[in-house]
């Protein structure tokens, strides 16, 4: 790891000058105040660290030397907004990913244990707040790099505030922090964090989506929420399933297609699916299933042609109590499909879905639902950032703020 110190003026200072010197994946290890000496303006010694990997200069040497096996699977999975099939990179599974992973999440766990065992991260500021949020956030799953993103951006932003006079009483300027926090956090967590609830490709004039993802992630009763919440509207929905793997799946769909008077249409080769789609996409909501489990050559071929299939929303469907380990190989498994969205289910058989929120980040995923129960269609809410805030911020301070 390459270590370097800033004298600065203000941490958001810092933090531009090592995102400049050592790449975008710093990692901020410490943070103390200084004395200014004679002719200086600094105020704190900020300190970084980056894996060697990850400098300019290594990255200078990556360039000449010819792109790592890694580097070609990290580009393969990255989503890409429904391009067109030809134009769509080829993807390389054979790329040692793991390899990376293992390295991110050793970075995880080394900034984990230097935070927590070193100085506060900003009470010297007089807002433990902050470290509260900071230590509830990675409790619930967050990154410790997304969590420390979140923090420093916010410690950067209020370095930048003029100073409040304190008043009469402590009292005041402390709710008067808490309120600043608050709508500092939202801030960077919508920076950091995307959510996207639309139903349907924006500017496509249509609403289709399919849900893909591993074999009882939730894809199917995640269909039939979104299906009977939409025909309570005066637009018809059609599902479509292409899960051949099991009855289970299919004959759930038609009994609730059979109950609720919805259209079913199991489609029996994933050849017919695009002429399928052009023929409901102008009349009826479209709302797609498909298989959790299939070989690979078989993933392959129905990956392909729904790309094809101009204007489809795809969501990734995970459960909200996966691991990260689990849930980054399936974005990586599931890349076939190009998803732009990740829908969390099952979050009542866990307390939060930050890592799952934490890897949507990683991997440029908007979240998109969240399900809470069984319950159809009232267990499906759109997913937001209070989420997230209802973790990071105590309830107290919540509540002042409201």
């Amino acid at each position: 790891m390459r270590i370097k110190s800033y004298f600065v003026k203000s941490t958001g200072e810092a933090l531009a000058q090592a995102r400049a010197e050592l790449g975008e994946d710093v990692l901020l290890l410490s943070t103390r105040k200084v004395d200014s000496p004679l002719g200086s303006t600094a105020n704190y010694e900020v300190v970084f660290g980056c894996p060697d990997a990850d400098t300019p200069e290594a990255s200078a040497n990556a360039a000449a030397t010819g792109p790592e096996p890694v580097a070609a699977e990290a580009a393969a999975v990255a989503p890409v907004a429904f391009k067109t099939a030809s134009s769509r990179p080829r993807m390389n599974r054979k790329a040692p990913a793991a390899d990376l992973e293992q390295l991110r999440s050793q970075m995880d766990e080394i900034h984990g244990l230097l935070l927590s065992s070193g100085r506060p991260r900003v009470t010297a500021r007089g807002l433990p707040l902050l470290d509260a949020a900071f230590a509830r956030l990675t409790k619930a799953g967050l990154s410790v790099s997304l969590a420390g993103s979140i923090v420093d951006g916010v410690a950067a932003a209020l370095s930048s505030d003029e100073p409040e006079p304190n008043g009469d009483t402590g009292q005041s300027l402390r709710w008067y922090e808490e309120d600043r926090l608050t709508e500092l956090l939202r801030a960077e967590m919508n920076k950091r964090i995307k959510v996207d609830s639309q139903l349907g490709v924006k500017g496509s004039g249509s609403a289709v989506a399919a849900m893909v993802g591993p074999t009882g992630a939730g894809k199917t009763s995640t269909l039939m929420k979104i299906a009977a919440f939409q025909a309570a509207r005066n637009r018809p929905v059609r599902l479509l399933t292409l899960d051949h793997s099991g009855l289970g799946s299919r004959m759930q769909l038609q009994f609730f297609a059979r109950k609720t008077g919805i259209a079913f249409t199991a489609v029996e080769t994933p050849e017919v699916l695009p002429q399928l789609i052009e023929e409901e996409r102008l009349k009826s909501i479209v709302l797609i299933d498909t298989p959790g489990h299939q070989p690979d050559a078989e993933r392959e071929k129905l990956g392909a042609i729904l790309a094809r299939c101009a204007g489809v929303d795809v969501h990734l469907v995970l459960p909200g109590y996966m691991s990260s380990g689990a849930c980054r190989e399936a974005i990586r498994k599931y890349g076939i499909f190009w998803p732009v969205k990740l829908a969390v289910t099952k979050l009542d058989e866990t307390t939060t879905f930050g890592t799952l929120a934490s890897e949507a980040a990683r991997a440029g995923l908007s979240l998109s639902l969240v399900a809470d129960g069984v319950s159809i269609p009232d267990s499906l809410h759109s997913a937001s950032i209070e989420d997230l805030m209802a973790i990071a911020v105590p309830e107290q301070a919540q509540q002042a703020c409201a």
